[in-house]
């Protein structure tokens, strides 16, 4: 994912989500969402999530152009797959 941050200028974070697991510690805050950027900088972020913040995402995911944006994602191949297989390299293969 790419995270645009203000705080750093006009930099543009290269990070993946690396856990999402319940908050055992907190009633407030469910879910514990731990994102780690890579680049330009290696940070590791946390965000507690209340059961707003989950309605929140879960409303805007489920709008209908936002669901369909979504199904094509998740149906389309990963850059890496599709340079692979342009390439003849598949994985398997030797």
């Amino acid at each position: 994912m790419l995270v645009h941050s203000t705080g750093l200028g006009k930099t543009v974070l290269t990070a993946q989500l690396s856990q999402l697991e319940l908050n055992q510690e907190s009633q407030d805050h469910g879910l514990t969402m731990k994102i780690e950027a890579t680049e330009p900088v290696h940070w590791y972020i946390t965000c507690d999530l209340s059961g707003d913040d989950i309605r929140k995402a879960l409303r805007i995911a489920l709008k209908p152009k936002v669901m369909a944006r979504v199904l094509r994602l998740l149906l389309r191949r990963s850059p890496s797959a599709r340079a692979q297989a342009n390439s003849g390299n598949q994985p398997g293969n030797v």
